[in-house]
């Protein structure tokens, strides 16, 4: 009857149980009707009823760059770092969601205790009264000495187990549930989770950071290339025209000016090709490093000249509206903030009582034989409650902080 009104009472509770704290609401982006600048540019090869591709880089048909941006997504260790923070958080997310759930565990004990029964006797007189029934009996009881004597000795003897050390052998399972009546753990891992969003909007950002790096750079390297090949064209041009003016000096149709004038071309072309140069080659190396490798790993790769990719001929950039939601760093802001109105929730919560179920079921015996036997076994079963009364201003704070 007893247990039947527990689990009763414990069933009302849970069914009663409230969430406090706020309840997230995800902001409305602002509602915009058109792109501002594409009405400026009414010419320009994007279509808002066409959702952007997310494999946008394939559309150059440039299978070099695609094999830049394929290495670095698998080996860039920015990208890596991210993506572990999210297995990390992920379970922080199983962890706080386990809170909420009730545990079970095995246990087991052996113990060798000495009760120390004998001084405790001794404090009572026990003894001394069973001493004086043994030399005088108890003419109150018509105890006679000779029956004194054998009574007292028949009590010591019955005594002198209880003083020596006794060995006690338990095993079991025990079991606990918060029943969770005010949110706390519900708004734990409502934060756990926005948290583990945040991080996977974070992930998808810096994948989105990085294509475009990796594009970016690529561009470069092939604009340098082709202004480097220019260069080296301009230098090849120059050096001939200066050898057709030093002919022609030789035979008197020009001047020295002349000559002097072609040399300071030429070397005005030969002094800016180191620069193509090197911004080809930090060009090369920026993207060894995007990819995960040491600089110069993929100049085999990179070194020949290739033409700048072909712009696709239309780019879907969809319509404005849906901008905020595929926005990577704006969703993980979104996720963010969902996390620390979870995170206020968990600290008022913190003001509430905490009630839990506590069970216990075992065997337990003097003799280690008995443990197989059902007349030694013991069970406990109950409702337990914790009620903050003072914390010297903790859970005040943490609200504070929770708030900020």
């Amino acid at each position: 009857m007893i247990r039947s009104s527990l689990i009763g009472a414990a069933s009302a509770l849970v069914l009663s149980a409230c969430t406090v704290g706020p309840n997230f609401k995800p902001p409305k982006p602002p509602a915009v009707a058109a792109w501002n600048e594409l009405s400026k540019h009414p010419d320009a090869a994007v279509s808002p009823r066409t959702n952007p591709d997310p494999n946008w880089w394939k559309r150059f048909n440039d299978p070099v760059l695609t094999q830049v941006i394929d290495k670095a997504i698998s080996g860039n260790l920015d990208l890596q770092q991210a993506v572990l923070r999210v297995v990390e958080a992920r379970q922080a997310e199983i962890n706080a969601r386990a809170a909420g759930l009730p545990t079970v565990s095995g246990n087991g004990s052996f113990m060798r205790e000495q009760l120390g029964l004998k001084g405790v006797l001794l404090s009572q007189g026990v003894y001394g009264q069973l001493n004086t029934l043994a030399n005088q009996g108890s003419p109150t009881y018509g105890i006679t000495p000779t029956t004194g004597r054998a009574l007292s000795s028949g009590i010591e003897g019955a005594l002198g187990p209880l003083e020596a050390p006794v060995n006690l052998y338990s095993y079991g399972l025990g079991a606990s549930w918060e029943l969770d009546l005010f949110g706390r753990v519900r708004r734990a891992s409502e934060q756990a989770q926005a948290t583990t969003q945040a991080q996977i909007d974070a992930t998808n950002d810096a994948l989105v950071m990085l294509e475009g790096q990796v594009a970016q750079a690529y561009v470069q390297l092939r604009g340098a290339q082709a202004l480097l090949a220019s260069q080296q064209e301009n230098i090849r041009t120059a050096q001939e025209a200066l050898d057709l003016t030093r002919r022609r000096q030789r035979e008197g149709l020009t001047t020295a000016l002349d000559v002097d004038q072609a040399q300071t071309q030429l070397a005005d072309y030969q002094s800016q090709l180191p620069g193509y140069e090197k911004q080809a080659q930090q060009s090369m190396n920026l993207l060894s490093v995007l990819t995960g490798q040491p600089p110069g790993t993929l100049d085999a790769m990179l070194s020949a000249a290739a033409p700048l990719p072909h712009v696709p001929a239309v780019v879907g950039i969809g319509v404005p509206s849906t901008l905020a939601r595929r926005r990577p760093d704006i969703r993980e802001a979104e996720a963010q903030l969902h996390a620390a109105t979870a995170n206020v929730g968990v600290a008022v919560a913190s003001f509430y009582p905490d009630v839990s179920l506590t069970g216990n079921f075992g065997l337990r015996a003097l003799d280690a034989s008995y443990l197989t036997n059902w007349a030694s076994a013991f069970y406990s079963f109950g409702p337990g409650i914790s009620l903050p009364i003072f914390q010297g201003g903790r859970l005040t704070a943490g609200l504070r902080t929770a708030r900020a």
